[in-house]
């Protein structure tokens, strides 16, 4: 796999809304800078963002309130290090809304969570990166909707020693 095929990697959502439809695509990637382009491999020490992209259509979409929960989850491969996630909460309506070309309406969103790693929150190691995301309705009460996508892998690598 190359590098490009591993930074467009990207999960679905799912929903049991009976005889509504509901799609969806997820797609993290790691920034360090947000002037360059998106890198699986960080320097320790390091801050950096976990943006998460995802679309949502189908004929739910118009009907949809409330908020999603966007968390980004690093779980340690072997022995390297901590689990550890980061939070956010985005409004559902705003996403970017249009009538869309596939099953139905959709809306679009995008988020960027920041991983204090300056603190050396995720020592040196490989980590999976799980983004997921969870929906909650106008009222606060848990929606049938959530996407995830578990297919990233992330280094964290010690900084050399300054000279």
């Amino acid at each position: 796999m190359t590098q490009q095929e591993a930074v467009e990697e990207h999960g679905s959502f799912q929903c049991a809304c009976g005889d509504l439809t509901l799609c969806g695509d997820i797609e993290p990637t790691c920034i360090i800078d947000p002037t360059c382009p998106p890198s699986n491999i960080i320097p320790s020490c390091t801050d950096f963002w976990v943006e998460v992209k995802w679309e949502i259509y189908g004929t739910v979409v118009p009907l949809m309130a409330g908020d999603f929960k966007v968390t980004a989850a690093f779980e340690a491969i072997g022995a390297s290090g901590p689990n550890t996630s980061v939070s956010d909460k985005v409004p559902v309506l705003s996403g970017k809304y249009s009538t869309g070309s596939k099953e139905g309406p959709e809306r679009d969103y995008k988020d960027r969570l920041l991983i204090k790693n300056s603190t050396n929150l995720l020592p040196p190691g490989v980590y999976l990166l799980v983004a997921y995301i969870t929906y909650t309705d106008a009222n606060g009460n848990p929606g049938p909707i959530a996407g995830m996508s578990d297919e990233k892998f992330v280094e964290i690598f010690p900084k050399p020693p300054s000279s």
